[in-house]
């Protein structure tokens, strides 16, 4: 069945199907009532997008990010897995902020939209003068963030509140929101109401481009209603002038894209890639072939998990990798002890400090930022037989 296109209302064409997901994918500690539903993921070619069809239900999204988010773990209390991916990031708002702003950086006003705990907020700058704004929909998220002085919205961004602030805002950050949110158009002129004429809008979005040629699946889940590559988001975003920044240095599959408003000078346009169905199977079948190699070469050692995050769904449900061959779990948060990944519900999560790794075990790794986890192993005397998505 053949779907139009959000972005520029073409037809598009079924791109992956994902049978039978869990609607839940993350640690938790309440496995009752759990449901599945199978993921379709269209994809136009005009805008180089992805969109998943159907939506889910506006009562599916709440279960999402109001109840399910509170799993979530905060960068701010506990900063071990994944925070040096982030201060890159900050870094380079940073510096965007200062090269743009370089007489008024003690005094911004800057606001974030879906931050969940203000992590990257609080860290851009610490200037007492400036004003800073987390609007956040999950109550956890809100009242980590008003514990460590921000000022918060417990709300999803709507039109009233980017009227209220309409133009009011030098900085509006949105890391990994507009993925999440069915009226795309309307979030994204939300965004831009805020912005005063010479603002900066910093967005990431997991980048559909490198999740293709690297055959990825596991930013395709339930929670992520849209695939952006830089195009489609140039094409949607057509009332700004568009500059973006990819950072080589962080192995994941997103990227951080800089707005601003439109000016005088010519806009340089981004060109199409040659995203396809065909290459993104062709990666993916190397990725599952890569994963079953490793498993047959290990297969009379222990085979462990590093991250109970997403990906473990897509390892089971996607690689097809029988539960049998993995031992356990491994994770950084000793709070993951006691909970299970719905996916797997019979397979234990162990901390760190609690699992003892030796010559005789192998690893996969889930999680995005590869190299603190093997920094972690390391100081764990692990050092071999070691298979990364990333």
């Amino acid at each position: 069945m053949k779907k139009n296109c959000p972005i520029c209302s073409n037809i598009t064409n079924l791109f992956l199907e994902k049978k039978k997901q869990p609607t839940k994918i993350f640690p938790t500690s309440n496995l009752k009532g759990l449901k599945k539903k199978d993921l379709n993921i269209y994809f136009c070619k005009k805008c180089q997008y992805g969109f998943q069809y159907p939506f889910p239900t506006n009562k599916q999204i709440d279960n999402f990010y109001l109840e399910e988010q509170d799993e979530y773990v905060s960068l701010i209390e506990k900063p071990e897995i994944g925070v040096d991916q982030e201060i890159e990031k900050i870094n380079f708002i940073k510096k965007s902020i200062i090269k743009q702003f370089p007489k008024k950086k003690e005094k911004l006003r800057i606001v974030e939209v879906g931050g969940f705990d203000g992590f990257c907020i609080k860290n851009v700058f610490n200037s007492k003068k400036s004003e800073k704004i987390l609007i956040e929909p999950n109550k956890k998220g809100c009242k980590i963030a008003k514990k460590n002085g921000l000022k918060t919205i417990n709300s999803y961004l709507n039109t009233r509140i980017a009227k209220n602030y309409k133009n009011h805002f030098d900085i509006v950050i949105c890391k990994h929101a507009i993925e999440h949110v069915k009226n795309i158009k309307l979030f994204s002129k939300n965004l831009i109401r805020l912005l005063n004429k010479n603002g900066l809008l910093f967005l990431e979005t997991p980048d559909l481009d490198r999740v293709v040629k690297k055959g990825l699946t596991r930013v395709f889940i339930l929670q992520h209603l849209h695939y952006f590559s830089k195009k489609s988001l140039e094409i949607l975003f057509d009332t700004l002038t568009l500059k973006s920044f990819q950072n080589n240095l962080v192995e994941d599959t997103s990227s951080i894209l800089l707005f601003q408003k439109k000016n005088k000078r010519s806009i340089k346009r981004f060109k199409k890639l040659k995203i396809s169905i065909k290459l993104f199977k062709k990666s993916l079948n190397n990725q599952k072939k890569n994963l079953q190699n490793f498993i047959k070469k290990n297969s009379k050692k222990n085979i462990y998990i590093y991250g109970a995050s997403s990906v473990v769904n897509d390892i089971f449900s996607t690689y097809r990798i029988r539960k049998e061959k993995i031992s356990a779990i491994i994770d950084s948060d000793k709070s993951k002890e006691k909970k299970r990944l719905p996916i797997v519900k019979n397979l234990p999560i162990h901390h760190i400090k609690n699992n003892k790794l030796d010559k005789k075990s192998a690893i996969i790794i889930s999680t995005v930022d590869k190299r603190a986890v093997k920094k972690i192993l390391k100081e764990n005397n692990f050092r071999s037989n070691i298979f990364s998505f990333y």
